[in-house]
């Protein structure tokens, strides 16, 4: 359904075959078009729900991919080299709306402006971790929920340095949020030891939060953050 017959990598609207070639031109474009939401917002007619996630999902990769905003058909499993080739137990393709839904729910009924820094930090990472485990798409996922999740909290008026989760920053937090979820539990799970972790990611939010309130050359170095093991 999703990937080329042959190719073993996503079928795309460019008909590129090469893995490596696809990566970079998918960057280009989400890029460009993540431009674009900074100077043109996307309309938000019922706020920041599900219908809202899949249109950002939609206009970063509307350019490469056919089913852009669009769930995912089939369930998912991706080998994680901190699980010793085992998966996250993300939502079978089923559930995910209702899932999706339950995270954002969750998420905007937190008292935000109640919580201390270190709370806030913590709440948020879990908000990230949950909505990310969902897996609501195909590919894309840590994209569409950092810019989610990242939206929701500057329209809160909460303080968060982008850097922290830009391009630069991809793989480490991607591994804190495959960190924070933990590995999925089957029979004879090779990561029967492996323990969710949250505080890789929380870590690295808190990081962000106090580098937005600090001056640009006391700011901390991203590199500093404790990356998930």
């Amino acid at each position: 359904m999703y990937l080329q017959y042959g190719a073993g990598i996503l079928k795309n609207k460019l008909s590129i075959q090469d893995p490596e070639l696809l990566s970079q031109t998918v960057d280009r474009y989400v890029e460009t078009r993540a431009r674009q939401l900074r100077r043109r917002p996307l309309p938000r007619p019922e706020g920041f729900d599900y219908g809202y996630f899949k249109s950002i999902h939609h206009h970063f990769f509307q350019d490469v991919y056919s089913w852009a905003g669009k769930p995912r058909k089939i369930d998912v499993l991706k080998p994680e080299e901190l699980f010793n080739g085992d998966s996250v137990g993300y939502a079978g393709y089923r559930s995910i709306r209702r899932l999706a839904k339950r995270a954002i729910r969750n998420m905007k009924e937190i008292r935000w402006m109640d919580l201390c820094l270190d709370d806030q930090a913590a709440a948020f990472a879990a908000c990230m971790a949950e909505l990310w485990r969902v897996h609501t798409f195909r590919d894309g996922n840590t994209r569409v929920v950092t810019e989610f999740c990242l939206q929701y909290a500057e329209s809160l008026g909460l303080k968060l340095d982008r850097t922290y989760f830009g391009k630069a920053n991809s793989r480490r937090l991607r591994d804190a949020l495959v960190s924070a979820n933990g590995p999925q539990r089957t029979i004879n799970s090779p990561t029967a030891d492996i323990k969710a972790d949250p505080n890789p990611l929380i870590a690295l939010v808190k990081a962000s939060m106090l580098s937005a309130r600090t001056p640009a050359p006391l700011r901390p170095d991203i590199d500093a953050v404790p990356a998930a093991m």
